[in-house]
């Protein structure tokens, strides 16, 4: 559905920048990292090749490792919703739960993360920022 994928989107990505600015208002240093950590993401999420051709490149334990990205995970959603007949090419029970545990699992942690990161700084934030 588009709608599962779109609200799992839409509150990673939330979740994802609310700890990325707190991060950069508590740490300034933090930005190189999630500069690195942002375009990691970048290459390692599938949207020009397949989930099927990395699974036949990559060993059976750096497939899982793999298959644990939860962007990953969101464009299967999208595309099983989006595009008509496909469906996640031989994928084993495993492999359908983690397209679709792993996401949702990553958005609630990321929410929880954000939300306690918030309140942890919310009185200190205003002071770290420069005008």
């Amino acid at each position: 559905d588009v709608g599962t994928a779109g609200t799992v989107a839409r509150f990673l990505t939330a979740a994802l920048a609310v700890v990325c600015a707190i991060s950069y208002v508590c740490w300034r240093d933090s930005r190189h990292g999630i500069e690195i950590v942002l375009q990691f993401l970048f290459y390692a999420t599938p949207v020009f090749y397949s989930v099927s051709l990395v699974k036949t490149l990559f060993h059976p334990l750096a497939y899982a490792v793999y298959i644990s990205n939860p962007l990953v995970g969101i464009l299967m959603l999208y595309r099983s919703a989006l595009l008509k007949g496909f469906s996640v090419a031989g994928a084993g029970m495993f492999e359908t739960a983690a397209f679709v545990a792993t996401p949702v699992l990553a958005t609630a942690l990321a929410v929880v993360c954000a939300m306690w990161m918030y309140r942890r700084h919310k009185r200190t934030i205003n002071d770290r920022l420069s005008y």
